[in-house]
């Protein structure tokens, strides 16, 4: 399996009329699931889906607002404006100058998101502008509850996870991960896409934060049906039709389907700042 992949070999054999029980092919569906990562990366013309730490040099335009290049934005690391280091802007009605991020909305998949200043300009010049921030489909905190004795002390999260981003007591105080053989206050964070988190006896009951990357629902699915679809092609590479008892079974030629690509549409970048 590889960093970039949007889906599990378990769902894709599941998606499968009838579901396919067969070990056989593994291997090579898990190489097509691979390929159909990258090519669907390559048509949204971005690098990763998952939360990622993200570093820009930028001109300066003399404006109040830049357009950061990756999305969804969850925080600003750092920022510096011709040598000047930048922090957050604060305050209500007295507002402390700095920077504000545009919150994402969810809904504007392929929109980059604005970072503004309050009290600043964005000064002109050539590469004076470096941004460091995070971005990338996050769930911050979502509320769990570890199983009660007698265990097991499993829990799942409720979006397809992709990376683990850190697991906090409700009540405030990190767990530690570790590989394996989690005591109170650590946890194992799942192996790969999807998966659970294993957390210790000791904390058996506990409200936790889980912090994570996920992968959406849509993506994941189009990876799965470009996946199937390849995996059925293998025997027809090539062929536009096929006669089959008196009747003529013609066979798409496209790169994908087109709802496949109705569903990605959506993610897909639509300028670079």
């Amino acid at each position: 399996m590889a960093a970039s992949d949007l889906t599990i070999l378990t769902n894709v054999k599941a998606w499968q009329s009838p579901p396919l029980a067969s070990t056989a092919d593994d291997a090579l569906l898990t190489r097509l699931v691979t390929a159909a990562s990258q090519f669907i990366l390559g048509y949204l013309q971005r690098p990763m889906l998952s939360s990622q730490l993200y570093a820009e040099a930028r001109d300066g335009e003399g404006g109040a607002s830049l357009m950061l290049r990756q999305w969804p934005a969850t925080s600003i690391a750092s920022l510096v404006v011709d040598g000047m280091s930048v922090g957050p802007a604060s305050g209500g009605t007295s507002l402390v100058p700095g920077y504000l991020l545009d919150p994402w909305d969810g809904w504007s998949a392929g929109q980059p998101q604005r970072l503004a200043l309050a009290g600043y300009r964005f000064v002109r010049g050539i590469q004076n502008i470096f941004v460091s921030y995070w971005a990338g489909y996050l769930v911050a905190a979502e509320p769990q509850m570890v199983p009660p004795s007698p265990g097991p002390y499993m829990v799942t999260t409720s979006r397809f996870r992709a990376a683990d981003s850190g697991v906090s007591y409700a009540a405030g105080g990190a767990l530690a991960p570790v590989a394996a053989n989690p005591t109170r206050g650590q946890y194992v964070p799942p192996s790969g896409l999807g998966g659970a988190y294993t957390f210790a006896a000791g904390d058996a009951g506990a409200a936790v934060a889980i912090s994570y990357s996920y992968i959406p629902d849509d993506i994941q699915q189009a990876c799965i049906e470009l996946v199937s679809l390849r995996y059925a092609e293998r025997n027809r590479i090539g062929q536009a039709s096929k006669s089959l008892a008196g009747e003529v079974v013609a066979f798409t030629q496209k790169d994908m389907p087109a709802d496949v690509a109705t569903a990605l549409q959506p993610y897909r970048r639509v300028f670079t700042p």
